[in-house]
């Protein structure tokens, strides 16, 4: 039997393990590929648009035209900081700092839903200047209605598409719209087919090059892809704007090039030197515990436990994790050349420690070929 995999941006793992790859030069419609643009921030004197952007964005909409506008990231703000004192707000279950929602007046963890409402001073010092760093699409909707009022805006993400039917009734109104702008999360980027969208941007597209994983370069290339098919997707010719503060990263370059085979080959080669898939099986074993110091402690263990048993495989860590969902967290991260083997070798002492934690309060979970480390 024959199995036929299509992608516009295919896994890297799934890009090295197909035998006969077959590119797609063109676009189903016949549509031109659209124009893409680095646009380096560096040199703006904004945080949310350029001046490119704004341009970009008055044309379209004059022309009748619309555009489709990606941030990563959803809420009004980042994080809510005292200017006096320096207080964060923290959430009590995460090592995480709460997201500012404007709109809810709330302070929301993304990680376990844990909420406070909007304070009007600071419970440390009483100052009453407290300042909202950071942006996400709520923010980005308001600055968006504040320039261009003549515009129909629309905002697709969680909390907007959260309610039953809510996107797809979205989407429609965008689709009837004239001179509409449609922003969101990477929701806004997902195989929609609007064919008079003839401008994308994104508004920070380094955004996913902040976390310290792996697939971070990958999953950057694959969006800033996704979101530059949106544009000029039937006779009109379309634009893309990617906003950066780095311009020079090479993920961010070539997928302005639209250089697929280029970036994959480059990011394959990273992967060979660095020891990661697809060279490489990844299994992540994470210790967790209510009681702080008790999951570095048993994974401390597991580590001196297991190597003798996996004689030949690198064992990295232990290191901790952030506390998530008010769990102390920490792990190793077993780089393997034959998974199955390898969960041979170790299940008897997983299954022999696995009723000791229990009764100490430790949780024992693996993760097999993780697509996310932290």
């Amino acid at each position: 039997a024959a199995l036929l995999y299509g992608s516009a941006t295919p896994s890297l793992e799934s890009y090295h393990k197909v035998r006969d790859r077959y590119m797609l030069p063109e676009r189903a419609t016949g549509a031109a590929l659209p124009d893409v643009e680095i646009v380096d921030m560096r040199q703006e004197g904004e945080l949310l648009f350029s001046a490119r952007l704004l341009d970009e964005l008055q044309k379209t909409i004059v022309a009748g035209e619309k555009a489709i506008l990606l941030l990563n990231r959803r809420g009004y703000a980042r994080y809510l900081q005292c200017s006096q004192c320096g207080l964060v707000w923290q959430c009590e279950n995460c090592d995480v700092s709460l997201t500012v929602h404007s709109r809810l007046r709330r302070l929301l963890c993304h990680h376990c839903g844990y909420g406070e409402d909007m304070p009007d001073i600071c419970p440390e010092c009483g100052f009453t200047g407290l300042r909202r760093w950071g942006m996400g699409t709520e923010r980005l909707e308001k600055e968006v209605r504040a320039r261009f009022p003549e515009a129909p805006v629309f905002r697709l993400d969680a909390d907007t598409a959260s309610g039953y039917g809510s996107s797809p009734r979205l989407l429609q109104e965008f689709e009837r719209s004239r001179g509409g702008i449609l922003l969101g999360t990477q929701m806004v980027a997902k195989g929609h087919h609007f064919p008079d969208v003839t401008l994308s941007a994104v508004i920070n597209a380094d955004l996913a090059l902040q976390f310290p994983e792996f697939r971070a370069e990958e999953q950057t290339f694959a969006l800033l892809l996704q979101l530059a098919g949106r544009s000029g997707r039937a006779d009109k010719p379309g634009k893309v704007l990617i906003q950066t503060w780095n311009a020079d990263i090479e993920c961010i370059k070539m997928a302005a090039d639209l250089a697929v085979d280029e970036f994959y080959q480059a990011e394959l080669d990273r992967r060979r030197q660095l020891g990661y898939p697809p060279y490489a099986n990844l299994i992540n074993i994470v210790c967790q515990s209510r009681e702080g110091g008790r999951a570095r402690k048993a994974v401390e263990f597991l580590k001196e436990k297991l190597e003798p048993a996996l004689a030949g495989e690198q064992v990295l860590g232990p290191a901790d994790l952030f506390r998530l969902q008010g769990w102390s967290r920490s792990h190793i991260l077993i780089k393997s050349s034959d998974t199955e083997r390898t969960l041979k070798a170790f299940r008897p002492v997983l299954e022999g420690l696995r009723g000791k934690f229990s009764r100490k309060g430790v949780r024992l979970i693996v993760d097999v070929d993780p697509q996310w480390l932290s």
